[in-house]
């Protein structure tokens, strides 16, 4: 059985043709199919997960020319990273772990994060109206002021997917969109339909809601995500902007044809999707969550895992996408990410105190390729029977 998991999020200036509420449905019945497709040869040990990784990646990076996937699991207090393709960066000692990529929407979950330790600091609460927090002279109409920030987190604000005067591209389609340009959109625009009755994937949502709290801590993003979550998990390569030693380490960016891509750059719709990273620190920032040892963002971790807006088929915390899978037992957090020229996944398991991260330089969302979210599931599947089974 060949069932093929669609991507949900996206920075994509065109919107996809899947709706949100489907999304949580359909990777039950992915992880499902992937559970019957591999039980016979599901992983008993580290080395036969290693194994099986290999196998997994292989035919991935066999098909694609120029090809990087660094794919990194976190369990139990071991981490585990494997680099698979040909192609190397600058630099060609890089460790594999440290390899820079884009990492898309995965960057939603970190703003969302922010959102939970403002609401821990005291600063506002989750269902205050985003009336009572604008930034002097910034002005938005009735019907957005009345939004609220769980519904800019959770995608049920009812603002559309993308910004209407943005002008989408492909190459670098959110470079040149700045502060001046999101409130003329917000001045007078409208939700699709009622704050709070149903989900729709929302980059400007989740775009308005990072510069909210930037602008309420009086910060820029990347200082904000920099200084409340980055250096207290000790995650230095997570970041908007690259340094020069960051750069050597940037793998290559291709589109689903091969040729190389553009990197994104970002201005205000940074909150979206603006972060770069690597697979170590996405493993240090996976171990945050499902350890749950005390620290100084443990509240808040915690908080944006909670379900804040469920229903038959869609379950959705702060930024994660939860998925409660029947055929395992396992509640999997999750979040995926695509720019022009990279795919991420981003998943945990806090009973099995595991973390998997998958990133690629090549922008298979923009072909509908759910290769690696497929892959993700698989891994983390795999991984969480072996730990039961040892």
């Amino acid at each position: 059985m060949r069932v093929r998991q669609p991507t949900f999020n996206r920075e994509q200036p065109m919107p996809r043709k899947i709706p949100l509420q489907m999304i949580a449905f359909i990777a039950f019945i992915v992880a499902s199919a992937v559970a019957s497709e591999c039980v016979a040869e599901t992983p008993s040990t580290q080395s036969d997960l290693e194994s099986h990784i290999a196998e997994l990646a292989k035919p991935y990076v066999a098909k694609r020319d120029h090809c990087r996937l660094t794919i990194g699991v976190f369990q139990d207090g071991q981490r585990y990273v494997a680099s698979f393709g040909a192609d190397q960066p600058p630099d060609a000692k890089t460790p594999d772990e440290n390899l820079v990529y884009e990492i898309g929407s995965i960057t939603k979950v970190f703003t969302s994060i922010l959102l939970a330790q403002c609401e821990q600091d005291g600063l506002l609460k989750l269902d205050d109206p985003i009336s009572e927090h604008l930034p002097k002279d910034f002005t938005v109409s009735p019907e957005v002021g009345a939004i609220t920030f769980k519904q800019l987190a959770t995608h049920t604000s009812g603002l559309p997917r993308l910004p209407n005067n943005l002008i989408a591209t492909w190459i670098d389609p959110y470079a040149k969109y700045g502060a001046d340009d999101l409130q003329e959109c917000l001045r007078t625009l409208k939700p699709n339909y009622p704050p709070g009755e149903k989900q729709a994937y929302s980059n400007l949502g989740v775009a308005l809601l990072g510069y909210l709290l930037a602008e309420k801590k009086g910060e820029s993003f990347d200082s904000l995500v920099r200084s409340t979550i980055c250096e207290p998990l000790g995650m230095p390569d997570t970041t908007t902007q690259l340094s020069d030693a960051q750069n050597a380490r940037l793998v290559a960016g291709h589109a689903p044809n091969g040729t190389v891509a553009s990197n994104w750059n970002f201005d205000v719709m940074a909150p979206a999707g603006a972060l770069r990273s690597t697979v170590h620190d996405l493993l240090v920032f996976s171990e945050a969550n499902v350890d749950g040892k005390d620290g100084p963002l443990r509240k808040a971790l915690d908080r944006s895992q909670e379900s804040h807006y469920r229903t038959k088929t869609e379950n959705t915390g702060l930024g994660w996408q939860i998925l409660n899978d029947p055929a395992s037992g396992l509640t999997i957090h999750w979040h995926n990410g695509g720019t022009g020229g990279y795919h991420s996944f981003l998943g945990t398991v806090k009973s099995k105190q595991l973390g998997v991260v998958l990133i690629t330089n090549y922008g298979d969302d923009f072909a509908g390729d759910s290769s690696i979210d497929r892959m993700g599931f698989e891994i983390l599947r795999a991984a969480a029977v072996g730990s039961a089974e040892q």
